[in-house]
């Protein structure tokens, strides 16, 4: 990090561009044995079945359901009356 420092006090100095974060962190993971590069994360959806996407037309599906109901309870309640 001290090093990224440097380079952004000399881009501040002389405009020279800085090594970016994730060529700075790749270097990091190479120097510790690893390879960034080879390795991705597992998404919510690998995990439990569930991602953003499935989650967010799950909730669509239960305001549908959910409206209809209302929609079923209101009709009925008509209909006493």
């Amino acid at each position: 990090m001290k090093e990224q420092v440097e380079e952004r006090l000399e881009f501040y100095d002389k405009g020279t561009a800085p090594r970016r974060n994730v060529a700075v962190m790749q270097e990091v993971v190479e120097a510790m044995g690893g390879s960034a590069a080879n390795k991705k994360r597992k998404s919510s959806s690998d995990d439990n079945g569930g991602g953003k996407k499935q989650k967010k037309e799950k909730k669509a599906k239960e305001g549908k359901e959910g409206k209809e109901k209302k929609k079923k309870v209101k009709k009925e309640k008509k209909e006493k009356n």
